[in-house]
């Protein structure tokens, strides 16, 4: 998990255009002065933006989009003083600003002044709900601090915008994998089936909670709904064969192994379980062609993914 400073290191010029263009309204963003900023700043013409925004200033001190664009170029050229004056003096023209809030809350956050940062988050999101930026910071904030449920609480609503983003399904899991799987959880995922029910990812994180709490047979039942809605996921037939091999059905694993590993030839880990499912139906020889085959793809992490596997035949023993 990195922390909300690294996170912000690494965001650059992609992530604050696709804040920018879903801060400004319209008329703002068509207008020919607000492209001629943003496709330089796109452009990564930093320097040219700075005199652009500079000159705006010097014409209207209250230009709050251009001290705006200012800082976010400071901020990205580490020019930590100048970019807090300028995001400062952003809000203070306007305080409904959501670019100007957003901003300066990541400026807080990335300097540790988390308190303020989410503040200003949460001003934010009171001006407009429907937001992706505030709320995947939130998170980051949050799974920083280990209150796992409200980063839950505050990413879910991503989905609403964006179905289909990858990276929140893989913060949702990711803080899936840090909980318990029960109580709030399993409402969660169950939750999450209810708004999402053509989504696999709902189907498959509702799965692996299940497994993780020994539901086995409610837990086979949601990966089969993933594996309908999406045949060629690996990570689906994995977790898939994962279950049955709980439940002693190891030729049935070795058939959803093998369907893993015909979708990702590379992927290591299906070759591990494959091996393992083997090796637990009787078929040495098999079991031992599967496990050099996930040795030749990385030798070190072969070992600690059979280590864990090791752990977790014992737990189940």
């Amino acid at each position: 998990m990195t922390s909300t400073t690294e996170e912000f290191e690494h965001m650059g010029v992609e992530v604050y255009m696709d804040l920018i263009t879903s801060s400004l309204d319209i008329p703002t963003l068509n207008h020919p002065d607000t492209q001629i900023m943003v496709k330089d700043f796109a452009d990564k013409n930093h320097a040219q933006v700075e005199i652009e925004c500079l000159l705006r200033i010097e014409k209207d001190k209250e230009d709050s989009l251009a001290w705006s664009l200012l800082g976010i170029c400071l901020m990205l050229g580490a020019e930590d003083e100048g970019a807090m004056v300028a995001l400062s003096k952003a809000v203070e023209c306007d305080s409904t600003s959501i670019l100007a809030l957003n901003l300066l809350g990541d400026y807080y956050c990335c300097k540790g002044v988390d308190k303020e940062g989410e503040e200003l988050y949460w001003d934010s999101l009171h001006l407009k709900e429907e937001q992706v930026h505030p709320r995947k910071m939130l998170y980051f904030q949050f799974m920083a601090r280990k209150e796992y449920e409200k980063a839950l609480q505050v990413i879910e609503p991503v989905l609403k915008i964006r179905p289909d983003d990858p990276n929140t399904w893989v913060s949702l899991a990711e803080c899936f994998s840090k909980m318990e799987p029960q109580g709030f959880v399993e409402g969660f995922v169950t939750r999450l089936t209810y708004f999402h029910p053509k989504h696999y990812r709902a189907w498959y994180m509702q799965g692996k909670v299940f497994y993780g709490a020994g539901r086995l047979e409610e837990a086979e039942e949601s990966v089969r709904k993933a594996i309908t809605l999406k045949k060629k996921d690996a990570l689906s037939w994995v977790l898939l064969a994962n279950i049955l091999g709980a439940q002693g059905k190891h030729n049935k694993a070795v058939y959803c192994c093998k369907k893993a590993t015909k979708i990702r030839p590379r992927n290591q880990e299906a070759w591990l379980i494959l091996s393992l499912m083997h090796m637990k139906a009787g078929q040495v020889e098999a079991g031992k062609r599967a496990a050099r085959k996930a040795v030749s793809i990385n030798p070190q992490g072969a070992k600690v993914i059979l280590d864990y596997l090791g752990k977790k035949d014992e737990e189940g023993k």
